[in-house]
């Protein structure tokens, strides 16, 4: 992130570099958010928004679920003495 974040590369983010980083990031999420590309985010946009966040997060859970066996605990790794 630092790299990404640090303009001139001296191994520092000044406020001006990590305002204009998170300037471009919000500007891109905006582009998503309007899907129409009529420089406004209305109701529908914002809820179609909200819906597939939902639908990424209930994925991510379900990933997470299977990975620790389907019954949602962690697993034990096998340790051997």
């Amino acid at each position: 992130m630092l790299k990404r974040m640090d303009g001139n590369s001296d191994g520092k983010i000044t406020k001006e570099e990590f305002m204009e980083h998170n300037k471009k990031e919000m500007e891109e999420r905006f582009k998503r958010l309007d899907s129409n590309g009529d420089g406004v985010v209305d109701k529908t946009e914002m809820e179609a928004a909200t819906k597939k966040l939902q639908e990424l997060g209930g994925k991510a859970r379900e990933r997470m679920h299977q990975r620790r066996g389907g019954d949602g605990l962690r697993k034990k790794p096998d340790v051997k003495a």
